[in-house]
């Protein structure tokens, strides 16, 4: 299910406009995987494909009690499956799996929702803290270059 919004607030409490006309259509894209219960995006990812297509995966996953998959954080502290929703944070339509790499990560450091992506995919490692610097500077060089096309 969609979230209606046209704004997420950042992990810094700041409000972030969502621009541009995205839905569960939407082929190529940063998505949240927001919670009513908490209110917020609580995950990150991307996809090439429909935005529905992926996050029905994540629906899937509730039927598990898997708690490296990011559905699991309905399924504790009185949440119900229904809190799980979409929001479409940014388009980023094509091929260029890197660019779209670099774009999540981006939104994963500016949600805050690192902390869940280090927890599941590198156990507490601060290797990933490392990486969000990495792809920061990346995304500001990508900027910086698009200005001389």
């Amino acid at each position: 299910m969609m979230k209606k919004t046209d704004k997420v607030v950042d992990k810094e409490g700041k409000e972030m406009r969502i621009v541009g006309k995205m839905d569960c259509r939407t082929v190529g894209a940063i998505y949240g995987m927001w919670c009513d219960r908490c209110g917020k995006v609580v995950y990150v990812g991307k996809t090439m494909n429909r935005v529905m297509d992926r996050f029905n995966g994540h629906r899937a996953d509730l039927r598990a009690a898997d708690e490296s998959k990011p559905a699991y954080h309905f399924k504790r502290n009185g949440h119900v499956d229904g809190d799980m929703k979409v929001v479409v944070l940014e388009h980023v339509p094509g091929d260029d799996d890197v660019y779209r790499v670099t774009r999540e990560r981006w939104w994963m450091n500016r949600m805050g929702t690192f902390i869940t992506e280090r927890h599941h995919m590198y156990g507490g490692n601060d290797r990933l803290e490392k990486d969000v610097e990495f792809w920061e500077h990346i995304h500001i060089l990508i900027e910086y270059s698009q200005n001389f096309r």
